[in-house]
């Protein structure tokens, strides 16, 4: 029996580095596209800061490097445009690869196309 994949809506509004919820999303994520599913994750309040490309850690990966790899790995990551715009970062604040939009673009688009939302 060949089972089919899905697609799969992340959405997160949570800052990093502040508790587990960026990093099971990136979990989840990495585990559903390792499984063939599409992936999308809108990112709007305080998650913009996810994939913001100035992060330092002594030790490990930032969240950037992991957003970074997702993308690689074939998801797609949009930002609100409101929410990058009001915390003052633009597009070259960002990782290469994330789409800023607005919540029909960056969200109900993917929604209305998507098997499973799940929301961090």
């Amino acid at each position: 029996m060949v089972m089919k994949m899905g697609k799969i809506v992340f959405i997160s509004k949570e800052t990093p580095y502040q508790h587990e919820k960026t990093s099971t999303l990136i979990n989840m994520a990495t585990a559903a596209l390792q499984e063939g599913h599409e992936v999308s994750i809108f990112m709007y309040m305080d998650g913009v800061y996810g994939p913001f490309r100035e992060q330092h850690l002594e030790k490990g990966k930032t969240f950037s490097q992991l957003f970074a790899e997702l993308i690689k790995n074939g998801a797609v990551i949009s930002l609100c445009s409101e929410c990058v715009k009001t915390r003052g970062l633009s597009k070259d604040d960002l990782i290469e690869g994330v789409k800023i939009g607005g919540i029909y673009s960056g969200l109900a688009l993917p929604l209305e196309e998507a098997d499973r939302i799940i929301s961090l």
